[in-house]
């Protein structure tokens, strides 16, 4: 596209690994916090258990969509699952 202005952006540096492995363990604290087992949780969020069980252990990263239907069912913000440590 001529005459197009190209802006400059700075590279973003997200550690996919890190945000898996704190969604995973943020997940499992709340379900402990609540006193739900997993089939519970997994039931109430509409996932299957063993899907549930990799997500929590970050053995497989959680869609969009299934952090949503996580948080529901824990009655909590979705930043609550996804806030690390560092986070504010």
């Amino acid at each position: 596209m001529a005459g197009m202005q190209k802006y400059p952006y700075e590279q973003v540096n997200i550690d996919e690994k890190k945000i898996v492995n704190t969604i995973g363990d943020n997940i499992y604290r709340l379900r402990m916090k609540k006193g739900l087992s997993i089939r519970l949780l997994a039931l109430n969020a509409g996932l299957d258990e063993r899907q549930l069980y990799r997500i929590e252990n970050s053995e497989q990263k959680a869609s969009i969509l299934s952090v949503i239907k996580i948080a529901k069912a824990l009655n909590i913000g979705l930043d609550e699952l996804i806030k690390g440590e560092d986070i504010e």
